[in-house]
C-alpha cells in the first residue's frame, strides 16, 4: 500500500499504515478516489454569487441585478477574490471589511450601515 504523502518520520508512516490496516479489517477502507468523492466540495464566492442571482423565487429587476453585479465587481472581487471557500470566511473578517474599505466609501445604503442601524 502506498501512502498519499511522504512522511518525515518513520513512526508517522507506520501510524498511517496501521490506520489503513484497521480500516480494511473493519471493512471501512476507501480508495483515494472514493475519499475524494466523499470530501466536501468547496463553495466558492463565485458559485455562491451565481446561485444567489439565478435561484430566486422571483426575477430581480434589471436595475437590482446591475447594482449587485457592480458591487460584486467593484467591492467583493477586489477584496475577497472569486475562489475563496465561503465556509472559511469569518464574521470578524466581514466586519473588518465593512468597517474598512466599505466604511471608507461613506455609502449610505443599508448594505454598508452597521448592523445596529440597518438590522
Amino acid at each position: 500500500m502506498k501512502a498519499p504523502v511522504t512522511f518525515t518520520h518513520k513512526s508517522d508512516a507506520e501510524h498511517w499504515l496501521r490506520l489503513q490496516e484497521r480500516a480494511i479489517e473493519r471493512g471501512e477502507w476507501l480508495s483515494p478516489e472514493e475519499e475524494e468523492a466523499r470530501r466536501p466540495k468547496l463553495h466558492t464566492l463565485q458559485e455562491t454569487f451565481d446561485r444567489f442571482l439565478t435561484q430566486r423565487p422571483r426575477t430581480l429587476a434589471l436595475s437590482t441585478v446591475t447594482g449587485y453585479e457592480q458591487d460584486w465587481r467593484l467591492r467583493i472581487v477586489p477584496h475577497w477574490g472569486t475562489e475563496l471557500d465561503v465556509e472559511t470566511i469569518t464574521h470578524d473578517e466581514v466586519w473588518e471589511w465593512r468597517q474598512g474599505p466599505l466604511g471608507a466609501e461613506r455609502r449610505r445604503d443599508r448594505s454598508t450601515l452597521p448592523c445596529s442601524m440597518s438590522c
